[in-house]
């Protein structure tokens, strides 16, 4: 005779019992009932999760091959290494993050314009430096940091 297996209980279903236990007991019955507005929101969870989920397959189809986009730190400072540092933030801080992420998609749409306006000036290119001088040592910054963690 076989045993019959349980099914082990989440911890948010015990946080759950603390509230209502009553709705636990139903729920397990008749299955979850949610909301319109919990719904709406575990699609949207649902779809983001999703976007993230295939951003990453993107990323790892490419395999080792790097995102070399950065197009007005390499206006201004070609491919030295305040590009590079700028490229391991974008790599290590802000793809980990959904609001990096946006801000990723926005640079992608809006960095092209930015580059070439840049680029017809040495005047601009100048400007641009300091712009991006506290971005390039917050990277510098995290590469040392990651350094010494290995």
């Amino acid at each position: 005779m076989r045993a019959r297996r349980r099914r082990s209980t989440t911890a948010s279903e015990l946080a759950e019992i603390g509230v209502c236990e009553q709705r636990v007991v139903l729920q397990s019955q008749y299955g979850p009932r949610h909301s319109a507005p919990s719904r709406s929101a575990l699609e949207r969870g649902v779809e983001a999760h999703n976007e993230f989920l295939e951003h990453a397959r993107r990323l790892q189809a490419r395999g080792n091959e790097a995102d070399r986009r950065c197009f007005i730190a390499t206006t201004v400072y070609g491919e030295g290494f305040e590009t590079q540092a700028l490229r391991t933030l974008r790599d290590q801080v802000l793809l980990r993050c959904r609001v990096g992420v946006w801000v990723i998609r926005l640079y992608y749409r809006v960095g092209p314009a930015i580059a070439r306006y840049v680029a017809k000036s040495n005047c601009r290119r100048a400007i641009a430096r300091i712009v991006l001088k506290p971005f390039v040592a917050l990277a510098a910054l995290m590469l040392l940091w990651s350094d010494r963690g290995e």
